[in-house]
This record gives C-alpha cells, structure tokens and sequence, in this order.
C-alpha cells in the first residue's frame, strides 16, 4: 500500500465577525495505490504435506506468473468548510469528495492453455463522489435545562465507467453477489423480468423483446439491472436533553435507496419458510410466484434472481435510548465518592422498513459461498437484530 496527500488549503478562523465564531476552509488531494497480494510476475508454489511413501512434500501452484499487473490507483479530491456561528450555537461541517479509481483489479478468464482459467487483471475505472454534511446546534441553554442536537448526512453516487470482465452467461450476471458492471452503480444486483408461473408450476421471464419464455432458455441480452446492494444515502439524528441532574438522549440511524435479494422457495429447498405457498395445481399459477416441488429443477438457477425477488433495504431504526441520573456530590461526598450516575438505556427499540419488507435489512445476508444446489438460498433471513436493554451504576472516588 502506498499513498501521498497533499495539503493544498487549511485555514483556520479566517474571518471573523460578530457571530461567526469559526470558519476554516479545507482541500486536499490524494493518491492512493493498491497492488494485488496474491499475484504477482513470478510463479509462486504453495507447499502441501508430507507423503510418508515418497519421502517428500508435493507442491501446487498458488499463483501463475502474472507480469501485466499494474497498480491499482485511487485520485482522491476532498473540499469542505466548517463553520461555528451564534456563540457555537451552530455549527456545520459539509465536504464533498471526488474519488476516481483506475486500473481496478479484479479476476477474469483468460486462455486455459496458460494452465489457468482465471487471473487478476487491470480491469476497469470507477467515479465515485459525495456529499457529507454535520450539524451540530443548541436550540436551547439556560441554567437548568439544555437542548442538543447533531445530525450527520451522506450522500454517494457512483459508477464504474469501465470493466472489463467477460461475462457471457446469464449465470454471470444474475447470480446471489452483487457485481461491478460498466454503465451501472457499484456492487449491482442484476436479474430476470418475472413473467409468472405457468400451468405446470414453471417458471417464465421476459425476454428483452417482450416475449415469454421459460427462465432456463435466458440470454444475457434478457438481464435487467435491479438496484445497488450500497446504501446511496445514510442518516444518523442525536438529542441530547439535560435537565438539572438528569439526562436524556437518543439517536436514530437510517440507510436509504438500496435493494437485497430475498429469501426465496425456489422449488427444491424445502427448508424455505414459503415451502407451503408453492405452485401444486393448475390454476395455482394466478395466486402464487413459488414454483412446483420438486427433488431438482432448473428454476433454482434463475427464479432466485427474478426482479420479483428483490426488496427495498432501506431502513430507519431508533438505535439508542438513555436516560440518566446524576446523583448531588453533595449525598455522596460522606461516603468517598466524586461522582455517581445511574443509567437506563435501550438499543434498537424499533425499526422502520419499506412496505412488505418483513425481515430486517441490517442483518439479512446474501449467499457468497458460489453454491447453488437444491437445498441452497440467495438470501437468508437471520433474525432481527433485538432490543437490547441495559442498567448501569458509574462512579467515581
């Protein structure tokens, strides 16, 4: 890893007023170069075991020469102002950031007669740039009672410009982990136009043309992009009340505008909590998505990743919740303490998701093990994170 900053501006209180308190104007510029670990222009061999009958450690090849590699680069540009008015009674912080990556490693086929089908190659560029911005404010101070607020935005928008990865199956595309993919957002969710259920529990797509088909006869031509796995926009909203010895806070967290692959009965995996609303009729096609059961089927390659499958990850959650106590030095200067406080707090109280969305986006999690098979899922529901509830004693001699 190697990197370079460079300072191009950094004032601090360079202009002052009766109610500006602070302003400082910030840039910067960055380099930062990544190299592959793994690969490199020589071949690299990995030890096996010792083999009692020949008297000697066999070895495998861990890495191909590989001289075509090159640094993968990162061109940062930061620029941000902060700003304190009204006696520090606001405050705001807002930066925008460029990040342009060039070079991007990633692994890609290449011609089996060089003894591998995969290698690390100089693949692609990705824009990436945002907008972070902190407010910090104390609507009210008086003796007896204080009022503060902090919220924290970002907003990120980004595309990869260039990536040069052959894919030329469907199965490349639409498959459980999110992809890079020229022309489209970072880690894209790609997938089938779900078309139904047909009369013998199958399922059918749309294909680029309009027409229906059966999901196994897919071309890549038939792949709609279906959203981004990266929240493009995080929150974070902190109340802090004091009132003469007690206190009071709490803060809420939200990610918006990204998409996950839902935990689906795709016709073998019985263990499917929608087992039981599968297709078993004809005419069960007009009420259900689920396919037929069956002990193996092709649906379980492609209705995973029908853009009927995809959900709305966005969430906003009540994250934490405390009051407090602070005991007079007065009660407790007799028996050697300087301070004492007791504490109530509560953690992910509830939580606010899209419409239909029954599980949690924060913990659910998507399939990376590349395993597809009759029993397998694209995306498990885990449980909830819960409420947690906590009662502290904090002190002080």
């Amino acid at each position: 890893m190697d990197s370079l900053f460079y300072g191009l501006a950094d004032s601090n209180n360079i202009f002052n007023a009766g109610w500006v308190d602070r302003l400082n104007l910030r840039a910067s510029y960055g380099v930062n170069g990544n190299i592959s670990l793994s690969e490199g222009p020589y071949l690299i061999l990995s030890a096996g075991s010792f083999n009692p009958t020949t008297g000697g450690v066999a070895n495998g090849i861990a890495s191909f020469p590989n001289n075509s590699l090159r640094w993968e680069k990162t061109k940062t540009t930061n620029v941000g102002v902060d700003f304190d008015v009204f006696g520090n009674r606001l405050g705001i912080s807002l930066d925008y950031y460029y990040k342009k990556s060039t070079d991007i490693l990633a692994s890609d086929a290449t011609d089996p007669t060089t003894g591998t089908s995969r290698m690390t190659k100089n693949l692609g560029a990705i824009d990436n740039r945002g907008v972070e911005i902190s407010l910090h404010g104390t609507p009210v101070r008086s003796s007896d009672f204080s009022w503060d607020i902090m919220f924290n935005m970002s907003f990120n928008k980004n595309k990869v410009v260039e990536y040069n990865v052959a894919r030329n199956y469907p199965t490349m595309w639409a498959w459980s982990q999110p992809i890079h993919a020229a022309g489209h957002p970072m880690f894209g969710l790609f997938g089938y136009n779900f078309a139904g259920i047909d009369d013998r529990g199958m399922v059918t797509i749309h294909g680029k043309d309009g027409e229906v088909k059966y999901a196994q006869n897919a071309s890549v031509d038939d792949i709609i992009y279906l959203g981004t796995a990266v929240p493009k926009t995080e929150l974070s909203l902190i109340n802090a009340f004091k009132y003469r010895n007690w206190d009071l806070s709490f803060m809420f967290i939200a990610k918006l505008g990204h998409k996950y692959r839902k935990d689906v009965f795709q016709g073998s995996n019985i263990n499917s909590r929608f087992v039981a609303q599968r297709w078993q009729k004809p005419g069960d096609e007009k009420n259900t998505i689920y396919p037929a059961l069956s002990s193996w089927n092709s649906d379980l390659f492609y209705f995973p990743y029908c853009d009927v499958n995809i959900g709305n990850a966005s969430y906003a959650k009540l994250r934490d919740l405390t009051i407090a106590y602070t005991f007079d030095r007065s009660l407790i200067r007799n028996i050697g303490m300087s301070e004492a406080r007791i504490y109530l707090q509560g953690r992910n109280l509830f939580r606010i998701t899209s419409k239909g969305v029954d599980i949690d986006p924060e913990t659910m999690e998507i399939d990376y093990s590349n395993a597809v098979g009759a029993s397998s899922n694209a995306g498990f529901a885990v449980l909830p994170r819960s409420a947690e509830y906590y009662v502290g004693l904090s002190f002080s001699f």
